[in-house]
């Protein structure tokens, strides 16, 4: 058994309306609970409950630990990672007159709840999968707890199969006056707000950052980024993946539509392969056009800083 550390936040906590009015609700309890990699091992199915005697306990679940980093370097294991962005939910339902901007994930026209009511049943058959990068705009619950309880309910069978990483859309952090980076013109987040964080598996060092917080040179996520990389060991740790939400480009087959793909990321020795996957049937996307449109966008805001 191992313990956990317990905590929660108020509305106190929270950065604008109307997540610090009628979309606040008590989100009840956070447990952390570090179980020591060790004591783990590598490739190795784990088993889990969550809860106590008191309270009781959830149903069992399980997920596989990553790969020995070191068989992983030679191209002996491979480590298969997920990434997707821009989930919402099924729960359609608009909890305010006015939407945008108080709407929750169900987004219909772009459909969001459709690719989303698809998007658990296609990572549950993920079965190599070690990790998932959730590169933000997770529920669009934009400020309404009650949403993040739906979401929460809908994907608890992928999102307990592996770690689940998350990073910063700007659905989780826009909202004026609380020092993003869009001026004070967005309030996407509903009064929502999140940090940066970094951590590492197998051979890839993660560095999850906000595309919605300035970056630039002596900013609090420049320095971060850069104290960050002085301490990443390149011998055991040779790859570098960033998430941020504002992409170059996505998993997708429609311009519109950000949300109808997910990656699949492996990396063995020196080798990384991605694969992109439509959740609409399942398809694999053709990944030399994500490709040559990451060129280009890169190209462009090249030609654009030099201006």
């Amino acid at each position: 058994m191992v313990l956990s550390t317990v905590r929660s936040y108020d509305r106190g906590m929270m950065c604008g309306e109307p997540a610090t009015t009628f979309g606040f609700i008590h989100p009840g309890y956070m447990h952390t609970a570090v179980i020591p990699g060790r004591e783990i091992g590598y490739n190795r199915r784990v088993h889990y409950r969550v809860g106590s005697p008191e309270v009781g306990w959830s149903g069992a679940a399980s997920f596989v630990s990553g790969p020995e980093p070191a068989a992983v370097a030679q191209g002996r294991a491979s480590f298969t990672f997920l990434v997707f962005n821009d989930v919402g939910q099924e729960n359609a339902v608009v909890f305010n007159d006015i939407c945008p901007p108080y709407c929750p994930g169900g987004w219909a026209w772009v459909n969001y709840t459709a690719n989303s009511s698809k998007l658990a049943g296609h990572l549950l058959q993920e079965g190599e999968a070690r990790l998932a990068l959730l590169v933000g705009d997770l529920s669009y619950a934009n400020g309404v707890q009650a949403d993040w309880d739906y979401f929460g309910h809908q994907f608890q069978a992928p999102f307990s199969r592996w770690p689940l990483m998350v990073a910063t859309g700007n659905h989780e952090r826009d909202q004026p006056f609380t020092g993003d980076a869009l001026n004070d013109k967005s309030s996407d987040s509903g009064g929502e707000c999140n940090v940066p964080y970094t951590y590492s598996m197998a051979t890839v060092h993660f560095i999850m950052l906000d595309s919605e917080s300035p970056s630039h040179r002596g900013s609090p996520q420049h320095n971060f980024v850069v104290q960050d990389l002085a301490k990443v060991d390149r011998a055991r740790h040779p790859w570098l993946v960033v998430g941020l939400h504002r992409m170059m480009a996505g998993p997708t087959t429609d311009p519109i539509n950000d949300q109808n793909g997910y990656l699949r990321v492996t990396v063995s020795g020196g080798r990384l392969t991605l694969v992109s996957l439509s959740t609409d049937d399942g398809h694999v996307i053709d990944g030399v056009q994500i490709v040559k449109k990451a060129a280009d966008a890169a190209a462009t805001a090249k030609k654009y800083r030099q201006q």
